[in-house]
C-alpha cells in the first residue's frame, strides 16, 4: 500500500515538473532569430539560402546606414554654406 502510495506521489510530481519545465523553455524569439535558428541548426533542405539571405540584409542595412550618414554630412555642409 505504501510503495503504491509512493508511486503515486511520484508520478503526480514528475507530471508537475515536465509542465513546469515547458513553460519555462518557451521563449518569445523575433521572427529574426527564429530565421536564424532554421538556417543554422537544421536540416531543413535549402536553410542555408536563409542564412545568406539574412547576411545579405545585414550588409544592404549597414551600406544604407552609411549613405545615409554621408548624405546627412552633405546636407550639414550644404546648410552651412
Amino acid at each position: 500500500m505504501k510503495r503504491l502510495m509512493l508511486a503515486g506521489l511520484l508520478l503526480a510530481l514528475s507530471g508537475c515538473a515536465m509542465a513546469v519545465d515547458q513553460d519555462s523553455v518557451k521563449v518569445a524569439l523575433s521572427e529574426h532569430q527564429r530565421d536564424s535558428v532554421l538556417a543554422l541548426q537544421t536540416a531543413i533542405p535549402n536553410a542555408s539560402v536563409v542564412g545568406r539571405a539574412l547576411q545579405m540584409e545585414k550588409r544592404v542595412e549597414r551600406r544604407n546606414e552609411k549613405v545615409n550618414a554621408e548624405a546627412g554630412k552633405a546636407a550639414d555642409q550644404n546648410s552651412g554654406d
